[in-house]
């Protein structure tokens, strides 16, 4: 490239840079109310206290191993793609601590492991995920008013509040996925050849780092990639999944890279604890031709053990995925057994109830409508909502080892953002049926004060006090 071209390219890079800087703080200055009311509330419910416990909760237990054996350069086994294994371990590189501790089971002191700054990292991610879901309401066309609906449900939900506060992956699987369906669909409604072009790596690079955390994220894949191919943009379809996917291997890539000696891998957990994950080993990280022919082999290994029967007796029980829709499938995260206090999965029962109740009112009105119009009735983005909640729910019901409440967030935060196009419909229907159309707004205005008393009265199991 000449020197000529360089310069020319670097102009229309910073002049990309600037007009996406113009357009951001456009887009700021008109939500400025709503973002202020999000990030107030999403502050006071995620930051507080953040070192209470100061002991494992549920699942810490098994991070904070992976975190000390991959700063150890210790392979490792688990059913999960390495991402978030790989980002807890660089953020708790950076502190000094015993690094020769194991963690074995849940109300285990911390005693100097960084767990702090660990769940630190995922509060503020906590705190950006109702931003997004903000922003994707908005996109697809509600109000300032109807986008808060659903960012204040995610604010305002127990479940969400203490993965928002605990150190697991889901919360960072959730802002990833839902950042990438952000960008696609910004895309889709960008007439600029740059931005486009910006937008569709970076919702590509989102996409692929959800899946390299949890392969649940390939449901945001393919609802990207159908959603591009209804409105027509064929090589979004194309190149979405192909940049995600270059994402996940070479995340692979380095993780096996960063394990320099190689070496047999390390169960941790004890259904793990089996010949065929003990006599496994990691190729040194040095020699990258081995590296590259070991990332399917590890594949074979993570598929095996994603269907070994060893895990369903080892992990706890679970209800069916038909207990989330009304958050139901509680879960003991903590409990001191001294005063007896305790943290409990739990969703905010009203807000999930209500969000499945509009998902089936919606059902039933696009058939009546269907029928009395003969023709579809909805538009692309609610179509986009519909799929999304049924993509991230039904295919649970063909798992077979157990699945927990977690599970259920993506398919929820689907159906959070559909309320502000049904709530309309529903209140219409109460009018009529009342013949007092102030009925259905006080019904509604009733849902969310209880759906915030109920999230007040779980406090105590919410936050371990």
């Amino acid at each position: 490239m000449s020197r000529i071209a360089l310069i020319d390219t670097l102009q229309k890079l910073i002049g990309l840079g600037v007009y996406l800087l113009k357009k951001i703080f456009t887009l700021l200055s008109k939500e400025r109310d709503a973002l202020i009311i999000i990030f107030i509330f999403a502050v006071l419910t995620r930051l507080p206290f953040i070192s209470h416990p100061a002991e494992t909760i549920f699942d810490e237990t098994l991070h904070a191993d992976y975190v000390i054996a991959y700063i150890n350069k210790e392979p490792t086994f688990d059913i999960h793609p390495p991402l978030a294994r790989m980002i807890f371990g660089g953020i708790a590189n950076n502190t000094t601590f015993n690094l020769d501790h194991a963690f074995t089971t849940m109300n285990e002191p911390y005693l100097d492991f960084p767990f702090s700054s660990l769940r630190l990292f995922v509060v503020l991610l906590g705190i950006l995920l109702p931003f997004v879901i903000f922003a994707i309401a908005r996109t697809l066309g509600a109000s300032a008013i109807g986008a808060l609906v659903p960012a204040l449900f995610v604010v305002f939900d127990g479940a969400f509040v203490i993965y928002a506060r605990a150190i697991l992956p889901d919360t960072l699987l959730l802002l990833t996925s839902f950042l990438g369906l952000l960008s696609i669909l910004a895309l889709t409604e960008s007439k600029k050849t740059p931005v486009r072009l910006m937008l569709l790596v970076i919702g590509g690079v989102f996409l692929g780092a959800a899946i390299s955390i949890k392969w649940t994220g390939l449901s945001m894949i393919a609802l990207a990639s159908l959603f591009a191919m209804w409105k027509r943009e064929w090589r979004v379809a194309i190149l979405v999944p192909i940049i995600a996917v270059l994402v996940y291997l070479i995340t692979f890539f380095f993780y096996l890279s960063h394990y320099s000696e190689g070496g047999h891998i390390n169960p941790v957990v004890a259904a793990y604890d089996v010949a065929w994950v003990r006599e496994a080993q990691f190729p040194r990280g040095g020699d990258t031709g081995a590296v590259l022919r070991y990332i399917p082999t590890l594949h074979k290994l993570i598929l095996r053990g994603n269907d070994n029967t060893l895990h369903a007796e080892g992990v706890l029980t679970a209800p069916s995925p038909v207990a989330w829709v009304g958050a139901q499938a509680m879960m003991r995260f903590w409990t001191d057994e001294v005063s007896g206090k305790k943290i409990v999965l739990a969703g905010n029962a009203i807000l999930w109830v209500v969000a499945f109740f509009a998902f089936v009112f919606n059902c039933a009105w696009i058939a009546m409508q269907c029928r009395k119009n003969k023709k579809f009735v909805i538009d692309d983005g609610e179509l986009l909502l519909m799929m999304g909640y049924l993509a991230n729910y039904i295919p649970f019901f063909f798992i077979d080892r157990p699945m927990y409440l977690y599970h259920y967030f993506t398919a929820l935060i689907f159906l959070f953002l559909l309320l502000p196009r049904v709530t309309p419909r529903i209140i219409h229907c109460i009018s009529i049926l009342s013949r007092d159309r102030y009925v259905g707004y006080a019904l509604a205005s009733a849902v969310c004060i209880l759906g915030l008393i109920s999230f007040v009265s779980s406090l105590p199991t919410t936050y371990g006090f």
